[in-house]
């Protein structure tokens, strides 16, 4: 288990993943959904991969700022704004919706 401590939260990663289904390109499914739903159909713990086994895990981090991204996209959707059709490029869209610094290093610590 893998518990982060993000924006004042603790935000516990924990996934059950065998040697089998990682193998085989599953999907990862996080320990706190099994909690809460009980065993997922096609999935089993079986504890631990072998040491020399590689399990690979993709950590998500929340977007930032969505709100002022959804009020940008009205505005240069709006006919009658003088922001219409004056849309974002991605490297903008990317530069205000990226994570937090400190989430990221948290991360990758």
């Amino acid at each position: 288990m893998v518990c982060l401590l993000v924006a004042s939260a603790l935000i516990c990663l924990a996934s059950v993943v065998t040697a089998e289904a990682a193998s085989a390109g599953a999907a990862v499914v996080p320990a706190a959904a099994l909690a809460q739903r009980g065993p997922t159909r096609g999935w089993a713990e079986k504890g631990p991969a072998a040491a020399e086994e590689e399990v690979e895990l993709i950590f998500a981090l929340k977007l930032q700022n969505t709100a002022e991204l959804e009020r940008i996209l009205e505005r240069v959707s709006d006919p009658s704004s003088p922001d219409y059709g004056h849309y974002l490029t991605k490297a903008q869209a990317d530069h205000l919706t990226a994570p937090r610094h400190q989430d990221v290093d948290i991360v990758e610590r």
